[in-house]
């Protein structure tokens, strides 16, 4: 190992092969070992903008489907109130059925 401009050689079957420690400033981008620095950087605002992008996504589909709920939930209030007054016509009919059977003078 020489440890001259922060390279190691490595010799593997009569191979020199050099490569940059890590720190040293050497290879992956160089400038001083900014590089790594640069790349963490980008790997962050990548890795931030997918999450933003994942969860706009997400919302949407919330939205999505509770919009289809507020829709359902419309359509169940409107059966209801139908339900309601065919009810009522079908009491006010038992009730006018029920007083002519016990003889009374009901008015139509």
């Amino acid at each position: 190992m020489s440890g001259t401009n922060g390279k190691v050689t490595v010799t593997h079957a009569d191979t020199a092969m050099p490569f940059a420690v890590a720190g040293s400033g050497a290879g992956s981008g160089g400038g001083g070992g900014s590089g790594g620095v640069e790349w963490r950087k980008w790997s962050i605002i990548l890795t931030l903008l997918l999450a933003l992008l994942a969860v706009s996504v997400q919302w949407g589909m919330v939205n999505a489907r509770l919009d289809q709920m507020d829709k359902r939930l419309d359509e169940l209030i409107f059966e209801t109130r139908g339900l309601r007054d065919e009810y009522r016509d079908i009491d006010r009919r038992l009730s006018f059925l029920e007083g002519q059977k016990s003889g009374g003078n009901p008015k139509p």
